[in-house]
């Protein structure tokens, strides 16, 4: 069995989730933050040899998790409490629950796209900066930023107006790139190297493009609109799948 983790209301989870079953990745189920957190049972086991889980979902299905083939995680990592929970406790229950969820997606043995990790917490969060530097670090261009640019953006909601917008996708080092412009190798590779450097993220990551130069690195995300990617990325999840 494959899992889809993603909030309430991701429309792209969903789309991901009812198209990958034609392409092998079958059976799938696509199980929100709120029902793990509400409408499942956990058998969570820390013992000498690794960690075994086993998840008993509010309509009676058991997954242990040697079952599991494959996940995509699309968490935030934002916890909605249930009702009548109060502040205080939201704030503790937010803590072990996110616990809870990046011990077992760590220790999984099956591909897990997005894999969790203790520095950037279940949903995968990272700042603009932690981004950029990763980025820095993958090779690739970075955007200058200044005061001025974060201040700007704000208040006219827009990006730079000097250059055009583009978004690669990237899962697990392989890319989907758009159809209307030739991406040089050296940009190619840094995104790819920056998807590793996430811990085999799928990743939106999104560039300014200048005439004459090379893409500049704007953001990254990994809870980007997997619809933009169309067939091509749905063809790069399956593969990363099984």
């Amino acid at each position: 069995m494959w899992l889809v983790l993603a909030d309430t209301g991701d429309d792209a989870a969903v789309w991901a989730a009812q198209r990958l079953p034609q392409r092998g990745v079958h059976p799938l189920r696509l199980v929100s933050g709120y029902e793990l957190t509400t409408g499942t049972t956990w058998d969570h086991r820390i013992e000498r040899n690794g960690a075994r889980t086993r998840l008993r979902f509010s309509d009676g299905l058991t997954v242990d998790d040697t079952q599991l083939r494959g996940v995509i995680n699309r968490l935030s990592g934002v916890f909605v409490p249930p009702a009548g929970v109060s502040a205080g406790d939201s704030e503790y229950a937010a803590c072990e629950r996110n616990a809870l969820l990046l011990s077992w997606l760590v220790s999984l043995q099956c591909p897990v796209l997005n894999r969790p990790n203790p520095a950037s917490g279940p949903g995968g969060y990272r700042s603009l900066g932690a981004w950029r530097q990763l980025a820095q670090r993958a090779g690739l261009h970075i955007l200058p930023l200044v005061q001025s640019d974060i201040s700007d953006r704000a208040e006219n909601g827009s990006e730079d107006d000097a250059g055009q917008q583009r978004t690669v996708f990237v899962v697990a080092g392989h890319l989907v790139t758009d159809g209307d412009r030739d991406w040089d190798e050296a940009t190619e590779a840094g995104c790819a190297r920056l998807s590793r450097l996430a811990g085999q993220a799928v990743l939106a990551i999104q560039f300014t493009c200048l005439p004459g130069q090379a893409p500049l690195f704007c953001s990254a995300t990994q809870q980007g609109d997997l619809r933009l990617g169309g067939p091509p990325l749905l063809d790069l999840l399956a593969d990363a799948l099984t």
